[in-house]
């Protein structure tokens, strides 16, 4: 995503639609990483680590999906205004996952795979 809005986007949208763009990007790198490690890390017992990777799943379908159809609606033409309140609910996505990710650490439900002494 980042790639086709550096090459194919920069010239045809606004300063600030490439601002919103680049931040749902970013928002979209860091939260897939985050999920990555979370399930690469996880103990097979730990309730908390899914509901963590599906708060990133959800806050990059939320967050990043609408700033991506908000951010290009002047080059689309497609009316999506309602997709405005979309955002903030994948924001509270993504917080609702560093919370459940928090918690398996507290917990102790994340760390080295048990077995692979």
């Amino acid at each position: 995503m980042g790639a086709f809005g550096a090459h194919a986007l920069k010239e045809s949208l606004s300063a600030t639609a490439i601002s919103s763009y680049e931040t749902a990007v970013l928002y979209q790198m860091i939260h897939v990483l985050a999920g990555l490690y979370a399930i690469s890390r996880t103990h097979p017992y730990s309730k908390w680590i899914p509901w963590a990777a599906g708060g990133f799943i959800l806050g990059i379908i939320l967050f990043s999906g609408s700033l991506y159809l908000l951010s290009t609606r002047e080059l689309t033409g497609w009316g999506v205004q309602w997709m405005g309140p979309v955002t903030p609910i994948g924001g509270l996505s993504f917080i609702l996952g560093w919370i459940c990710l928090a918690i398996a650490h507290l917990k102790g439900n994340i760390g080295e795979k048990p077995g692979l002494e």
